[in-house]
């Protein structure tokens, strides 16, 4: 009887190592589950991240592209006023300049003419018609200063 006592005990120690064995196994196998529950839950917000990232880089590039054009609309505007400013300000230096002349050419052809001579200064008062003319022409170039400030701090974004 000795040997079946042995063997029934070798059974039982062999059970008892395979219950632990099982129950390890057990813990394991929850513990693994726990993780794969952890990356599944971490994949899915990653997931949302990435869609929320790629939405947010829908709207830049469709706000990069808005803003190129309206950068692209003020620079052609801006280029139209500063060729509308320079020609302006050509004309205002030619209306001086022929002006000036239209005045001297007048006051020379009838410089003998004393009495004709004051009747046309009073009328025309080139120094003062003169500085009106340079004041007008500071007047655009302040304002063109102005502009070109104005239209340089929109391209930045500060409006």
């Amino acid at each position: 009887m000795p040997f079946f006592q042995v063997m029934r005990n070798n059974a039982k120690s062999a059970r008892s190592d395979l219950e632990y064995q099982c129950e390890q196994l057990r813990k394991e196998k929850n513990s693994l589950s726990s993780e794969v529950q952890q990356l599944q839950d971490s994949n899915s917000q990653l997931q949302l991240q990435c869609q929320c990232h790629l939405e947010d880089k829908r709207q830049l590039k469709a706000a990069l592209s808005e803003t190129q054009r309206t950068s692209a609309d003020l620079e052609r505007r801006l280029n139209a006023v500063q060729a509308d400013l320079t020609e302006e300000k050509r004309l205002r230096k030619e209306e001086v300049i022929t002006g000036h002349g239209f005045l001297l050419g007048i006051l020379s052809r009838f410089s003998g003419n004393r009495e004709l001579s004051r009747a046309l200064v009073p009328t025309f008062p080139s120094r003062s018609w003169l500085s009106k003319i340079h004041g007008s022409l500071r007047g655009i170039d302040e304002f063109s200063a102005v502009l070109e400030l104005k239209m340089h701090l929109y391209s930045l974004g500060t409006h």
